[in-house]
């Protein structure tokens, strides 16, 4: 997988390892993206759109199709599931302007027990799986491994896209627990902020 390329489908998303995301498609360049994906089992690059179009060096999540159909007006909806972080490289633009870009697959820091300072994140993640309807049995929780609680409050946490990037391409667990920690304190503050404001 190091230094090969694939394709990219630039999404106004950020995609976290071991997270799913349900997509609909229906461009001819991702139709062929996907079924190809599909037959060829081979996964592709989910990564955050940019207007500038340049994805060099920008992180992305390798991404595997778990599930598919095919919809009445032509299009595909797909059920895929992050695998990986990668860092794109040099990309080049197929007839169909499908970009492939060659990857390079980011290596996962040995597991970190999440430190007591940040044992309430824990304690989010547990109160919001409380909450959420719908299957989570596909999740091997890991509610002290940090850089598994890092992507999964990612995901589910109310964060801006920007910040959810930056937690994605930040290596060190430690310091992704952090800017999620400092996210929710700074989204709290201004909420209470507005709500003296309308008072």
């Amino acid at each position: 997988m190091h230094q090969k390329y694939l394709p990219i489908f630039p999404l106004n998303i950020v995609l976290f390892p071991e997270s799913r995301a349900f997509l609909k498609i229906f461009e001819p360049r991702y139709l062929r993206m996907v079924g190809e994906s599909i037959k060829n089992k081979t996964p592709f690059v989910i990564v955050k759109s940019r207007k500038d179009k340049n994805y060099k060096e920008i992180t992305g999540t390798l991404a595997n199709i778990v599930s598919w159909e095919s919809d009445q007006q032509g299009g595909l909806n797909i059920l895929i599931k992050g695998t990986e972080r990668v860092i794109l490289g040099d990309s080049y633009l197929e007839d169909d302007n499908l970009r492939l870009s060659r990857v390079h697959v980011m290596s996962e820091k040995d597991e970190i027990k999440v430190p007591e300072r940040f044992q309430c994140l824990s304690k989010l993640l547990e109160e919001i799986y409380e909450k959420i309807e719908g299957d989570k049995e596909y999740y091997n929780f890991q509610l002290d491994n940090a850089s598994w609680l890092s992507y999964r409050l990612g995901e589910l946490v109310n964060l801006s896209i920007d910040l959810k990037q930056d937690i994605l391409q930040t290596d060190n667990p430690i310091k992704r627990l952090e800017k999620i920690y400092d996210g929710i304190f700074q989204y709290v503050e201004h909420a209470e902020q507005s709500h003296k404001t309308l008072q």
